[in-house]
């Protein structure tokens, strides 16, 4: 995922991105996106927990939103 702290867009490279998830560092779902790249800009800065699943399941990783 990158970039990360991201400002706008958050693109995630790799083979067989289905769909990212954005969730509050509380656990609340923010934002679902089909695809690989997601747009952030509207959203408070702070850290958020990205899921991205993939044709070989669900990775998830934290992002900081600046």
């Amino acid at each position: 995922m990158f970039p990360n702290p991201a400002s706008d867009i958050i693109k995630v490279s790799g083979d067989g991105v289905k769909s990212i998830e954005l969730y509050s560092a509380s656990g609340a779902k923010v934002r679902r996106a089909e695809g690989n790249t997601m747009n952030v800009a509207d959203l408070p800065s702070g850290y958020y927990l990205i899921s991205v699943a993939t044709q070989n399941g669900t990775v998830t990783h934290r992002i900081i939103k600046k």
